[in-house]
């Protein structure tokens, strides 16, 4: 397994799952448990894609997959936005808030399909930021078959962060004691984010 970018996950690409394609992420995490995720950018429905692309879907059947995938989306009080672009692309506006004490776990897009996650381990006191891995095999076809992902992912946080693999870490002049922790996720091989602080 490689590691692979943040919203990857490993299951048989374009077999019926979501992936971003292009997006910004904005994660704000505090030490007393806060979270706020917000996603904006591009899903791509690997099937939906897939079909298209062999010329295997016709309009009308294109048509009645985008109102399957719709009613889908629609059930996530989380999704704002949700529009269909073109070739298997919807554009998605997606925000969600709370306490992690309370949740343990949020995940975009959701709890089965964990593209990003922030978790709490209570024992131990921390939380973690994580992305999923995805097989050598897997990322190959992804190119072969057109799709990449390319984003970057901003989280802001005043917890004493214990490590991380960002690309850049900044202080937020709007939040002095807060830090800005960025990834640059320029394709599909760029390493996993991945950041683990103290909580409370």
């Amino acid at each position: 397994m490689k590691l692979f970018t943040v919203f990857a996950f490993a299951v048989t690409v374009l077999s019926g799952c979501y992936i971003p394609a292009r997006f910004d992420a904005e994660i704000k995490l505090t030490r007393a448990g806060y979270y706020s995720m917000i996603f904006d950018g591009y899903l791509v429905d690997a099937g939906l894609y897939d079909g298209l692309r062999k010329g295997k879907i016709s309009g009308d059947e294109e048509k009645r997959k985008i109102e399957l995938i719709r009613a889908d989306m629609k059930r996530d009080t989380a999704v704002k936005e949700f529009a269909y672009f073109k070739k298997g692309h919807f554009k998605v506006h997606w925000e969600k808030e709370g306490d992690l004490v309370k949740d343990n776990m949020v995940s975009f897009l959701r709890r089965n399909e964990k593209f990003i996650t922030v978790k709490y381990l209570q024992k131990k006191g921390i939380a973690v930021m994580e992305g999923a891995s995805i097989a050598d095999s897997t990322a190959k076809r992804m190119l072969e078959e057109g799709l990449n992902i390319q984003g970057e992912i901003r989280v802001m946080i005043d917890a004493k962060v214990i490590r991380h693999n960002a690309t850049k870490v900044k202080g937020d002049p709007n939040a002095p004691g807060e830090k800005v922790f960025i990834w640059k996720l320029a394709d599909v091989n760029a390493p996993t984010p991945n950041l683990v602080y103290e909580l409370r």
